[in-house]
Order: structure tokens, then C-alpha cells, then sequence
């Protein structure tokens, strides 16, 4: 009786195999456009590569290409921040607490003592049971595991021991895990306070932190805002931080998606008469994804929150100006000013307009979030326009044939440089009147004359090496040198360091004093 021959080795995929093959790890026959294998379980049949976008290696928790190690890494709880008890010394923090306020009768007074029993006792109030729509999500982009507890010491410096503190969990409903806490606890302690120039004002603070404790999609981008900035603050622990970020970022645009679907239905019901009531949240929401996004690549995709922004505040605000209220002008003051500035690295398309957006409003006054008055914005906006439009025909003011052209150009230069030299910037008049006041004037000052630089090298082709490019750098640098860093200095910096910088005795150019202020 001849022997049974065995079944030949299948070769389990190959590089030019079809996606479902390399799948499925079985030996495609290459057909084109379809193999045998697709044919005959109805597959889609794709060939070539397969882009794998960084978030979702990041949330898979695998390789992106061949950067770090090959392979899964464990799922390991993420270390924790750990702030310093001098840092809170002087400073109101929305309760004042001990460690004793955070530990339940019954619940034990040390970590040797907090079983895992006692720790779900003790964190029972406040979080609930997770509801079917977080263990979806959970399922699909990984759960962030439990933060191990504070140590007692670190550098030398005793900081709070608090494995689970439920009591401050319970402040804040959207947190179901110590991570959350303490991500949202890096957020206001180490982002807020940087966030505004003025010691009495900061919207973030006033509006976004209290709306993020009823809405799940801003408290979300908070923590993937905060988790990529802590990703830099601690470096040993940057990777997990990064993992963390991601995977808050993609709950947030989930919710976000959901809630402006939501939103939609309610605005029919209502005929369009007002707003619907998570609207304030939405925006704030926009607001905070796109920062994450500028702070992660600084990449052209945070314009598409931009436009969804614009359509948004169209429908809650109309054109026309109404009565001003602080979250408005917030809203309205960081669209334009991110739109505007925006442009003085790429110029396209202009989203938000600020003759219509900022009708009514006072010119002159400084606002403490960007550290400079409308007026200079509107100026900044009107260069980037006569700009866009000499792009577009591909020459500078100098260059143009046709002399009513050029003298219409002209006359748009000439009405900016005269606008810019004439702006009187100053302080609100409830102002206290401290030390950041004076700064805040000097840093719009700064702004005033970077956004003539910015009106000479880019519409008059003036270089570096020019004596009136070179005479305002130098008035740019004395103000700077005089300043704290802070983020409402990076436009400053960003003008000079690669339209004003000084040069050298070679002539080359030199970048070092804004290389240096930067970093």
C-alpha cells in the first residue's frame, strides 16, 4: 500500500502577498486584481503597503517601524507625577487638605494596611460602576492601569503619599482611575498658571477647568493635553506618557464626535432659537485638541478644528456683534489669534476674520492671553493677506510691471506700515497694576515691531543684513532680554531667529540668541 504523502509546507505569507493573505498568515496565489483566496471568502483584496499612523502603534501598544524596540511592551502602570509639597506652600489649591481627609474611617492609615479590599472601599464613592460605554472603549484602545502609590521621598523632598485619594477623585466625576486625578492634578498645577500673562485673569482656570467637571470629552483632552506636556517633564517615564496621551485624545474625539451629533438634533429641536447647552463645552473642547495638537507636530491637521470651530461659533454667535461676555471674547480671541498667527508660517485660507469677529471690541486694549491688543492682530492679518496676494502672483512689491497694480499694492503697505507706527498699545483699565502688567506691555511692544519686521521681509523682500531690519532686532532683543520666558514670547522669538536675527562678521546668520532663548 504506497505511504499517504504529507501535505506540502505552506509557506505562510509572503512580501507581495495581498493584505488579507499576510493576515490570515496563509500563501496567497497574487492574482490581480483579486487572489483565489479573497475570491473565495469574499475578501477585499488590497496589494502594496499598509501605512500604519503613529497614534495607533502608539494605542496598540506596538513598534511604529523601527523606531524603539521591536515587539509588544507589557502593560505596566504609569508612574505618577509626583509633586512636591514646597510647591503648594502659599498657594490656595482648591481645598486644603492632609493626608488624614483622604483616608476613610475603616480604610486603614498606610499603605501596608490598604489590601486590595479596603482600596476598592475607599475609592467606591465618587467613581460607580463603569458604565458599558468606558468598558467599549476600554476593549478597543486599551485601559490605563491603577497608579502605584506616591513614594514618600523624592530628591530629598517629601511629597504626598496618597495611593487612592478618594475624597479628591470624588471632585472631579470624570475620573475613574488615580491617573486621572493626577494627570488633571499636572494640568492645573503646572499648565494652568502658564497658560495666561495676567496674574488676575486666566480663562482657562475661569472657564475650562470647571466645564471639563460635567463634560467627559474636554476632561479627556485635558489629560492627553497634560500627559504629552508630562511626557517632557519626566523622560525616564516619556514613552508610557505618551501612550497615555494618545489614548485620552482618541476618548476625546470619540465624545467630541458624539456630543456635536447630540448637539445637532438639539439645535433642530429648537428651531435655532439659542445655543444648546453643551455648547460652551464643545468649544472648549476644540480649543484644548487643538493645542494638543500644535504642542504634539505643530502640523496643518488642527486647522480642521478650526473650521469646525468657525461653523460652531456662526450658529452660537452671529455675525453681527452682540452683547460681550468673557467666555465670547475668549472663545472668539483664540480662534483669531491662532487663524492669524497661523499664516505667518504658512498663509492659507483665512477662517476667522477679525474685522467681523472682533467688531466692537476695543482696539488698543492688551489682551492677557496673548499678550497684545486687537489692533495689532487685525494689522498682523492684513499683512498676511497682501502677502497671499503677492504670492499669488509670485513676485514682491518691487517686482510688479503694471503701475496701477503697484500703486494700489502700495497704497495697502504704506496703510499698514502707518497703522503700526501709530498703534498705542495698553493695559485694561482694571488692571492691578503689578509687575506682570509691565511686562505684558513690553512683550506687545515686542509683538508691534516683529510684526514690521514681518511687514518688511515678507512684502518689501528686505533681508537680515538691511539697516531698518537690522535696528528693530535690535530693539526686539533689548525688550527680551529684560523678559521671563513664557509662551507669549515664542512669536518674538520666532521673528527674529528667521527674519531679523543680527549677522556675523562673515555676513552669515546668526541664531543663537533666539536658539538659546528658546531652548
Amino acid at each position: 500500500m504506497p505511504r499517504r504523502s504529507h501535505p506540502e509546507t505552506v509557506e505562510k505569507r509572503g512580501r507581495n502577498a495581498c493584505w488579507k493573505c499576510k493576515e490570515r498568515r496563509i500563501r496567497c496565489t497574487l492574482e490581480r486584481p483579486i487572489c483565489s483566496n479573497c475570491a473565495r471568502g469574499k475578501h477585499v483584496c488590497k496589494y502594496g503597503r499598509k501605512l500604519l499612523w503613529r497614534e495607533e502603534a502608539l494605542a496598540r501598544g506596538i513598534c511604529f517601524g523601527r523606531q524603539g524596540i521591536s515587539g509588544r511592551t507589557p502593560e505596566v502602570p504609569i508612574i505618577v507625577h509626583h509633586m512636591s509639597a514646597r510647591a503648594f506652600q502659599g498657594k490656595v489649591y482648591f481645598l486644603n487638605i492632609t493626608l488624614d481627609d483622604y483616608i476613610e474611617p475603616g480604610c486603614g492609615t498606610g499603605p501596608a494596611e490598604l489590601g486590595q479590599n479596603e482600596q476598592a472601599k475607599c475609592t467606591g464613592e465618587g467613581l460607580g460602576e463603569p458604565t458599558s460605554d468606558s468598558e467599549d472603549r476600554d476593549e478597543e484602545i486599551g485601559a490605563v492601569e491603577e497608579d502605584p502609590p506616591f513614594d514618600t521621598t523624592t530628591n530629598g523632598d517629601p511629597v504626598f503619599h496618597s495611593p487612592y485619594p478618594s475624597q479628591g477623585l470624588s471632585m472631579i466625576p470624570s475620573a475613574q482611575n488615580s491617573t486621572d486625578f493626577h494627570l488633571f492634578d499636572f494640568f492645573v498645577s503646572c499648565l494652568c498658571p502658564n497658560l495666561s500673562n495676567s496674574t488676575t485673569e486666566n480663562p482657562y482656570w475661569e472657564f475650562v477647568v470647571p466645564l471639563s467637571f460635567s463634560s467627559v470629552p474636554l476632561f479627556h483632552a485635558l489629560l492627553a493635553w497634560a500627559g504629552h506636556e508630562a511626557s517632557f517633564a519626566n523622560q525616564a517615564e516619556k514613552y508610557r506618557y505618551n501612550v497615555a496621551s494618545v489614548k485620552y485624545k482618541l476618548r476625546a474625539l470619540r465624545g467630541l464626535r458624539n456630543e456635536i451629533t447630540a448637539m445637532q438634533g438639539e439645535w433642530l429641536d429648537r428651531q435655532g432659537n439659542s445655543p444648546p447647552d453643551n455648547w460652551a463645552s464643545i468649544l472648549a473642547t476644540i480649543i484644548i485638541l487643538s493645542c494638543t495638537d500644535i504642542a504634539e507636530m505643530c502640523s496643518p491637521e488642527w486647522m480642521d478644528h478650526l473650521r469646525a470651530a468657525r461653523v460652531l461659533c456662526n450658529l452660537a454667535w452671529p455675525r453681527r456683534p452682540g452683547l460681550p461676555d468673557k467666555f465670547r471674547k475668549f472663545c472668539v480671541m483664540w480662534f483669531v489669534s491662532h487663524d492669524i498667527m497661523s499664516r505667518t508660517a504658512w498663509i492659507r485660507e483665512n477662517i476667522f476674520e477679525p474685522s467681523e469677529w472682533f467688531a466692537g471690541d476695543e482696539d488698543t486694549e492688551i489682551d492677557p492671553m496673548i499678550a497684545c491688543s486687537r489692533g495689532l492682530l487685525q494689522q498682523v492679518s492684513a499683512i498676511g493677506t497682501l502677502i497671499l496676494n503677492l504670492r499669488a502672483r509670485r513676485v514682491t512689491l518691487s517686482e510688479i510691471e503694471e503701475e496701477e497694480e503697484a500703486a494700489s499694492f502700495r497704497r495697502r503697505r504704506d496703510a499698514i506700515e502707518e497703522a503700526l507706527q501709530a498703534l498705542h498699545q495698553r493695559s485694561s483699565t482694571d488692571s492691578d497694576g503689578s509687575e506682570s502688567t509691565g511686562e505684558l506691555l513690553q512683550v506687545a511692544e515686542s509683538k508691534r515691531l516683529c510684526a514690521l519686521i514681518y511687514l518688511y521681509a515678507c512684502a518689501d523682500g528686505a533681508t537680515p543684513a538691511s539697516p531698518v531690519i537690522q535696528g528693530l532686532t535690535r530693539r526686539v532683543i533689548g525688550i527680551m532680554g529684560n523678559l521671563t520666558p513664557k509662551p507669549s514670547v515664542i512669536f518674538p522669538l520666532f521673528v527674529v531667529g528667521t527674519m531679523g536675527d543680527e549677522v556675523d562678521s562673515n555676513g552669515s546668520k546668526s541664531t543663537g540668541y533666539s536658539h538659546e532663548c528658546m531652548a
